[in-house]
């Protein structure tokens, strides 16, 4: 597709990082993203000067070239998608389909189906390192509604001056345009980063510098939304997410992060107070590059019942209503369901002579009406899981469930597609389905280790996996 420099006009409702849609009578209307608006000197054939360009690039491979123009590099496009264009071929989004994408201040509920957001220009635009950001609000808000009374709770007299204004560009200008048009502009989540810098030491580095999604949970929920903690630990502590901390087992190639899971409350001495809504935890690394393992399988299902302070257990031995705990007899492949034992098995158990002087077993406390209301082995408290946020060097993706089951598929978003890692220049974001379902089964993992070879998109899944997130829906139903 050539430029027209004959018919040369400015459009001031247009700039660098809009979507908007081109037209013309070979295509039709096709919807594009501007990544470059310039002069450029007049070929020798024209007589009325420099030419103002558009420089676009399209969802479809339907222009040519990637962004040289007379020699010059404009921008860096995918090939064969750029073309260079006069304003008067385009219009705004907005304009086009006589909506506002923007704002939407009416209510919309989480997708529940991959392939209506699977594209590119869909999901959040990335823009100056916005990624860690895209990649959560993605995770959180797409397809689940685990996190969306934080969108909707009243102002109280503790809130700061910003509650209100914060709370509205979350809620009007990103989830519900997210839901309702599958797209969100990056002005709008820069807005966000803004008001959220504001609140921490160094304002600048919240629009310009790499951040890490930890540190956002903590200003966001913490400080801007002042949100209840979604843990509350035995310790006695608050927090909105749980850092899996293990020593690493040398005979592990790909734990499940239900091992890790249940190591590091054996490790820590730490349980939960009650059965969370929603559970977000930080796998074991350090940094952007370094990885206790080098690749973990993210559990689908994770069984938290052994975690919960004064909680209903199940004997390990014959599954009755446990009465004791005993950390000694852990066992790595059963996890926390190994320590417990009703008073029976626990004799039976610790009969032997090494393991009675060596093993301290404790009573459970149990109160009496739980005890009572229990009649076989209790039930159990299972969390699932409905989204991972990946990285690689530096670079923030996510994956999100969409749909139900174990066998359902995975939208796999990158809010910066067209040029991974780069900070300047607004992105392309893009949304791809993908059947994941054989490569998180943990039935699946002895196979997976022996074969060696992982796609690529699986691949980022298992080796990349920083935040994993699970919720529980009966706890949801009374938030």
């Amino acid at each position: 597709m050539a430029h027209s420099p004959s018919s040369s006009v400015q459009n001031d409702d247009i700039r660098v990082g809009d979507i908007v849609v081109h037209m013309s009578r070979e295509y039709g209307t096709k919807r594009c993203i501007v990544r470059w608006v310039g002069y450029t000197p007049s070929r020798s054939t024209l007589i009325d000067g420099p030419s103002l360009l558009y420089g676009v690039e399209f969802e479809e491979p339907i222009g040519n070239g990637n962004g040289a123009l007379e020699g010059q590099q404009m921008f860096i496009g995918k090939q064969d998608h750029v073309a260079f264009v006069s304003g008067s071929d385009l219009v705004s989004a907005t304009k086009f389909y006589g909506k506002d994408q923007d704002v939407v201040k009416e209510t919309w509920p989480p997708l529940d189906h991959p392939h209506e957001i699977t594209g590119r220009f869909k999901g959040i635009q990335g823009h100056k390192n916005s990624c860690y950001l895209d990649a959560t609000l993605f995770a959180m808000f797409s397809f689940s509604s685990a996190f969306d009374c934080v969108l909707f709770r009243p102002r109280s007299r503790q809130d700061i001056a910003e509650y209100d204004a914060i709370q509205s560009v979350v809620r009007d200008e990103i989830v519900n345009p997210l839901r309702k048009y599958l797209f969100v502009k990056a002005e709008h989540v820069m807005k966000l980063r803004e008001m959220i810098g504001h609140l921490s030491v160094n304002p600048e580095d919240f629009t310009a510098k790499e951040r890490d999604p930890e540190e956002f949970f903590q200003l966001f929920f913490g400080e801007a939304l002042r949100a209840k903690p979604f843990l509350r630990l035995s310790t006695g502590q608050e927090s909105f997410f749980h850092q899996l901390i293990v020593e690493k087992d040398e005979t592990l190639r790909i734990p499940t992060v239900q091992r890790l899971f249940d190591q590091s409350c054996l490790n820590s001495e730490v349980k939960f107070k009650e059965i969370p809504a929603v559970l977000v935890l930080q796998m074991p690394r350090f940094g952007n590059n370094f990885k206790l393992y080098q690749k973990i399988q993210p559990s689908q299902a994770l069984d938290i019942t052994d975690a919960i302070e004064g909680g209903p257990r199940t004997c390990f031995g014959c599954e009755r209503l446990a009465d004791w705990e005993c950390v000694g007899c852990f066992h790595p492949d059963h996890g926390l369901a190994s320590t417990a034992f009703c008073s029976k098995c626990m004799m039976r158990q610790h009969s032997i002579g090494k393991v009675k002087t060596k093993h301290k077993p404790v009573k459970l406390e149990l109160e009496r009406a739980i005890r009572m209301s229990i009649r076989a082995s209790p039930p159990r408290s299972i969390m699932e899981l409905f989204a991972v946020v990946c990285i690689e060097t530096s670079h923030y993706v996510s994956f999100v469930k969409a749909g139900q089951g174990a066998d359902a598929l995975w939208c796999f978003f990158d809010s910066m597609a067209d040029r991974e890692g780069e900070s300047d220049g607004f992105n392309i974001p893009e949304v791809s389905c993908q059947d994941l379902s054989f490569w998180i089964k943990e039935e699946n993992l002895h196979q997976i280790e022996k074969e060696g070879f992982i796609p690529e998109i699986p691949k980022r899944m298992l080796s990349d996996a920083s935040l994993c997130f699970y919720q529980n829906h009966d706890m949801l139903m009374y938030r």
